[in-house]
């Protein structure tokens, strides 16, 4: 464990605010099939610090005590996990199923379905079975 300190200065005079105790916090973020997430963003609440997982999922970074790990990553349910005296934390994170029906992807971007404007066609699974290309 590395000590912090809060340092203040004025003039030449410094003066020390308080100590704070670093830990390194390490995990694994996956999804509910147990799928490791590559790119989760694992930030401490209310400051910089953070890193993203790993192609395996796994992360590592220096937090201090008691500090509130924020997980995110695009399509997924934000979570909060609260850091206590474990080192190491297994998160799994849940598809957020509203974003996916509020969002439309087209050719160039994404838009929200509410702020669509222009023609749209669906396209299903059994339709392009039905289709007579030869070529794709």
């Amino acid at each position: 464990m590395n000590n912090v300190f809060a340092v203040t200065t004025i003039s030449d005079e410094i003066i020390i605010a308080g100590q704070q105790s670093i830990k390194k916090v390490s995990g694994i973020v996956v999804d509910v099939t147990g799928k490791p997430i590559v790119g989760a963003t694992i930030k401490i609440e209310g400051s910089t610090i953070g890193t993203i997982s790993g192609a395996d999922g796994k992360f590592t970074l220096n937090a201090p005590d008691e500090s509130v790990l924020v997980i995110s990553f695009i399509g997924y349910i934000t979570q909060k996990i609260k850091t206590g005296s474990a080192d190491s934390y297994d998160i799994t994170l849940l598809e957020d199923s509203f974003l996916v029906d509020e969002v439309v992807v087209v050719g160039y971007g994404v838009q929200k379905k509410a702020t669509l404007t222009g023609s749209i066609a669906a396209l299903n699974g059994e339709e392009i079975i039905k289709s007579k290309n030869e070529n794709i």
